[in-house]
């Protein structure tokens, strides 16, 4: 057996140390991975993270934006709203000076007055004379029914017990509120007998 010959048994041993240090650097790796792919959930996260901020930060900066947008907008309105207030007020007049200008266009009246009385001289009124257009005979109608009531030559239609007591009903009842029914209409009855829109009380044609 030469000097480089190796025995079995140390053949066998290299082989097994050979095994364990690959199994050892797979281990080694596969745990490297682990750790990788650890870190690379956190630097997603972290991504994700910074990226939700970012985004809250720009929406942020849009409505301060827009908050300072509409606020010069609303400022612009309240000083056109505040000038236009300032000018009707400054076309206002004052209390003293409608008392002022009143003062001084009753002044210039009485002067035109006095002016006018030198030269004025009074005239008779003439008589006024009744409106020809006018006729106190003539028909006036709001309404075409209306109208032909008023043009028919039929006399209007007689008054019944029926009308008079439904028109006088209330009446009496209202002077006699401790009657009963029938008494009422004994009473509407009575005066129905004395009223001149009977027929029997009116003069015949």
């Amino acid at each position: 057996m030469g000097f480089g010959d190796k025995s079995k048994k140390e053949k066998a041993a290299e082989a097994a140390e050979f095994a364990a240090s690959k199994k050892a650097k797979a281990e080694e790796d596969a745990s490297w991975e682990e750790r990788d792919k650890g870190a690379k959930k956190k630097l997603d996260r972290a991504a994700a993270q910074e990226e939700k901020q970012a985004e809250a930060e720009r929406k942020r900066q849009e409505k301060k934006e827009l908050e300072a947008a509409e606020a010069a907008e609303t400022g612009a309105i309240v000083d056109k709203v505040q000038a236009k207030k300032a000018k009707q007020a400054s076309g206002k007049l004052t209390q003293a000076q409608i008392q002022a200008n009143m003062a001084l266009l009753a002044a210039a009246s009485s002067q035109g007055a006095q002016k006018k009385t030198k030269k004025t001289m009074t005239v008779d009124a003439p008589e006024i004379m009744p409106n020809p257009n006018r006729d106190p005979n003539d028909i006036s109608a709001s309404s075409v029914d209306d109208a032909l009531k008023k043009l028919s030559l039929e006399p209007p239609p007689k008054m019944t017990y029926k009308m008079f007591e439904s028109e006088m009903l209330d009446k009496v009842k209202a002077e006699n509120p401790s009657l009963k029914r029938n008494q009422l209409t004994d009473k509407c009855w009575k005066l129905w007998e004395r009223s001149p829109a009977n027929p029997k009380n009116q003069p015949k044609e």
